[in-house]
């Protein structure tokens, strides 16, 4: 799980086996799985506390939404 994240880092939210991961770019292991996209996205933001971008994807893999200072832009 990640503790600590560095300021300007991202994480993305992305569908996995059924399920969805968080986990930080560059980052070759998944910090943490959870049952739900809404979900993943809210431990995302625990896990960022404003200091991550938070890049969520769809299911495909293309990016749906980006979530930067709190503020969501969809795409």
């Amino acid at each position: 799980m990640i503790s600590k994240t560095a300021p300007n880092s991202k994480l993305h939210v992305i569908s996995r086996a059924g399920q969805w991961a968080i986990t930080r770019q560059g980052a070759s292991r998944v910090s943490k799985i959870v049952p739900t996209c809404e979900a993943a996205v809210k431990e995302a933001r625990r896990i960022a506390s404003g200091r991550a971008e938070i890049i969520v994807h769809r299911r495909d893999g293309t990016v749906a939404e980006r979530i930067a200072n709190g503020i969501a832009t969809t795409h």
